[in-house]
């Protein structure tokens, strides 16, 4: 619902930003992204109406030289379908967007956020944006999930979210295993994930479950 625009720098001088906020604002583009591999100064990002929204970091797995061995793990997780809750599965897509510069970001209306992560969900049990979406029941609720696709050659991990009800219960850690699993079947040698840094118990999962640190990114939302 916004016209946006981004920006993919590895650096920026604050004379160079004014000049593109100002041609940007003048083609009504109301929100910049600036995706930055180092951290602009953020008295300079606050003058010009910018915030620091994450700190994106991402893991990566070396499915032929990973530590663990996938099949030594019991597969709990299923493909979903038809006849599960979607209702529940879309909870569990919004809940899973609860860190993301969507849902922290206070211009960010909450009602685009959700909006976004529907659109999200629905389109990866379409199949458009992921090439499955795996689900773990207990008790006949979706207890979990985690959609599966694509990105720059490797299995990437998408969304990933257990129910509050479920979790302490390692369905996370479940949900992984057999992400990698698939991946593995699909003959990638290599699988990533994207989170944010502040998101502690996420980038706990992905060490334990073998995933190393490649690279870290600072991206900045510019509303115009």
């Amino acid at each position: 619902g916004f016209t946006v625009a981004c920006l993919q720098i590895t650096s920026i001088k604050e004379i160079e930003l004014k000049k593109l906020i100002k041609e940007l604002a003048k083609k009504k583009i109301e929100l910049l992204y600036i995706f930055c591999t180092s951290r602009l100064d953020d008295s300079i990002a606050e003058c010009l109406g910018g915030r620091l929204v994450d700190i994106k970091v991402t893991y990566v797995n070396n499915l032929q030289d990973s530590k663990l061995n996938v099949s030594n793990f019991e597969s709990f997780a299923i493909p979903f379908n038809e006849s599960m809750s979607y209702e529940c599965l879309e909870k569990l897509a919004i809940s899973s967007g609860e860190y993301s510069r969507f849902a922290t970001d206070p211009n960010f209306p909450r009602s685009k956020f959700v909006a976004m992560y529907k659109t999200w969900i629905r389109r990866s049990v379409l199949g458009e944006i992921a090439k499955e979406v795996l689900v773990i029941h207990e008790n006949e609720d979706i207890a979990g999930m985690v959609t599966l696709g694509e990105k720059n050659g490797r299995g990437d991990i998408g969304l990933v979210a257990v129910d509050q009800r479920y979790r302490g219960r390692k369905i996370g850690n479940r949900l992984i295993m057999d992400s990698l699993r698939y991946f593995s079947a699909e003959n990638y040698s290599f699988a990533q994930v994207v989170t944010q840094k502040d998101n502690l118990p996420a980038c706990r999962l992905y060490e334990k479950c073998g995933f190393s640190f490649e690279c870290e990114e600072y991206l900045y939302h510019f509303w115009l």
